[in-house]
């Protein structure tokens, strides 16, 4: 399957994980190594819990844990959730490709964007650059007058 033909899946919403092998990865210059995978769905409580840590709009940092065809995902620091960048998530005009991902172990700044609050627990992250500048430099734009 090509990553075009993934990533459409994945942004219909279709659970890609299936496709993948989760218990173990081949990591760059890392050896195999168990990657847990949460499953299951957080009750209501816990997500409200995640929404208020990581809101719509705001900054936070993780680092790249691993790479698929359809992005990247983020170990955010957080048992609960992980974070993800989706390949149309980087850049804001110029075509992306896996090749372009940021290493493994990569700090990464990025903006909260989006939930998935199905069995996958994702905070979805963008580091566009027209993003990142929306996030860190809040302009005043006046209300246009209503004639």
């Amino acid at each position: 399957m090509k990553a075009e033909e993934l990533d459409k899946k994945f942004d219909d919403g279709e659970d890609v994980l299936d496709l993948f092998d989760l218990t173990t990865l081949k990591r760059p210059a890392l050896e195999t190594q168990a990657v847990s995978y949460l499953g299951g769905l957080m009750n209501k409580q816990l997500w409200s819990q995640v929404k208020t840590k990581y809101q719509l709009g705001k900054l936070i940092y993780g680092k790249v844990e691993f790479h698929a065809p359809f992005g990247v995902f983020v170990d955010i620091g957080d048992e609960n959730v992980k974070g993800i960048i989706q390949i149309t998530d980087f850049l804001d005009s110029v075509a992306m490709t896996p090749e372009m991902y940021p290493e493994i172990g990569s700090p990464v700044g990025a903006v909260v964007v989006g939930y998935t609050e199905d069995n996958r627990n994702q905070v979805w992250l963008s580091v566009k650059p027209s993003v990142l500048q929306k996030s860190l430099v809040k302009l005043r734009v006046p209300v246009e007058s209503q004639v």
